[in-house]
């Protein structure tokens, strides 16, 4: 899914007077401060799932369960026939059994479909509190759905943006990580809610992906110290010797050396860079149904005056520490 057509004005600065026009407003802010926040899971819905003309129930939360998509029975939102890969995809005319603890471990490339009746019971067992722990191949299959639904679900698509924020904080595989970060970053940058994308960028920490480099030069953001040295390996600086042994001394020579440069604390990234940055796929999707499971955006470190900036930054930072007595090195 290229972004061909908008990347000149993907990261302009919205207007000061809030939601672009055109767009909803959200329901509340999706700051920091909410992402930690429960949905409601007050009162609990039910579906039946029949098993041999038995009726099983779940209790689960009507968020989680607005959520899910069903391709039959009393909550079938999806049309037979279309999507027929989607993993997510619920059937309640598929057999379950009884949940297992703890949850059988789950292969690559998990669907609901290709679960055992237990995996299945134990699977729906789990929508019932998705922040339980549990094999990380029960969150994808659910994950899946979410990202379905960011796409092709206008009236959803917040909704599951909230949920995803949900699952990061309590399943921390760093796969599952990886793909939400990059779900989170697309969908914002498609929805050109740059709002959302700066709150989530804030609670992102040391995490430097290339849609945050993107979105930085878009605002006339700079790098700090700190950035620039996570930046190293990928401007191709190998030599990290200083950086371990004398981090504090490293860090404040590059503090230096930024402000005798550029007068400021900061190396400048700015709309100009960001224009003139090449593309790359920068942002990838779980959901292997999905027919387009790819985002390109600018490539900030592929622009070749930031990439040699930057190194030759780190060349002069390590060159000045080398030249120092090792008994004068912090």
């Amino acid at each position: 899914m290229g972004l061909l057509d908008f990347i000149s004005n993907i990261f302009k600065r919205e207007s000061s007077q809030g939601t672009p026009q055109g767009s909803e407003p959200p329901e509340r802010p999706l700051d920091s401060m909410n992402f930690s926040e429960e949905l409601s899971l007050v009162p609990s819905c039910r579906f039946l799932h029949k098993q041999d003309n038995i009726d099983t129930t779940f209790c689960i939360p009507p968020d989680t369960l607005d959520l899910l998509l069903f391709v039959d029975g009393p909550h079938q939102n999806y049309v037979r026939g279309m999507l027929v890969a989607e993993p997510s995809l619920i059937s309640v005319e598929l057999p379950i059994g009884e949940p297992v603890s703890p949850a059988p471990p789950l292969g690559y490339y998990p669907s609901y479909r290709k679960l055992s009746p237990d995996e299945r019971a134990t699977y729906l067992n789990w929508l019932c509190n998705v922040d339980n722990p549990i094999d990380i191949g029960y969150v994808f299959i659910f994950y899946y759905g979410l990202e379905r639904i960011l796409l092709d679900y206008p009236q959803k698509w917040e909704k599951a943006l909230r949920m995803i924020y949900r699952l990061r904080q309590v399943h921390h595989n760093s796969s599952f990580l990886a793909y939400s970060h990059d779900a989170i970053t697309a969908i914002c940058l498609v929805k050109k809610r740059f709002d959302l994308f700066e709150d989530y960028i804030q609670t992102t920490g040391n995490i430097i992906s290339e849609a945050k480099l993107a979105y930085m030069a878009g605002h006339d953001m700079g790098l700090t110290t700190r950035d620039i040295i996570l930046l190293a390996p990928y401007v191709g600086f190998k030599n990290h010797r200083y950086i371990k042994q004398h981090p504090i001394q490293f860090e404040r020579t590059l503090h230096g050396i930024l402000e005798s440069r550029y007068k400021d604390a900061k190396y400048p990234l700015t709309p100009k860079i960001l224009q003139e940055a090449p593309l790359g796929t920068g942002c990838h999707f779980a959901n292997y149904s999905l027919e387009n499971r790819a985002i390109d955006i600018p490539d900030i470190l592929n622009h070749p005056d930031v990439q040699k900036d930057l190194y030759d930054m780190l060349i002069e930072t390590h060159n000045s520490i080398k030249k120092i007595p090792m008994k004068q090195r912090l």
